[in-house]
């Protein structure tokens, strides 16, 4: 072996192995749900802070809940947020007061 062997494996290793994937932050994607909810509703504000529910993997999509209240009513938003920071609404309960 010589003293070349060690880095020219690395290298090979290196450009072989797929790019990462830069994350979404939990704070990001959760304002990111939280503007297309309010969005979807017209007008509306926060009354609860959001939380991420899970990371789903191998695609290290987010699954957020924001809190939105409208008109008197609260509405509950799950979104799922990609690792390029798009939220998608993937359903909302039914306005209580």
């Amino acid at each position: 072996m010589t003293k070349y062997t060690f880095p020219l494996i690395g290298l090979f290793v290196a450009l072989l192995s797929p790019p990462l994937q830069a994350q979404c932050s939990d704070v990001e994607s959760v304002e990111r749900t939280e503007k297309a909810a309010i969005k979807l509703l017209g007008n509306g504000k926060v009354f609860e802070q959001g939380k991420v529910l899970k990371l789903h993997l191998p695609s290290k999509r987010k699954e957020t809940a924001v809190y939105i209240q409208s008109q008197n009513k609260h509405y509950t938003f799950f979104g799922l947020v990609t690792t390029d920071c798009k939220a998608y609404l993937m359903k909302r309960t039914h306005g209580k007061y």
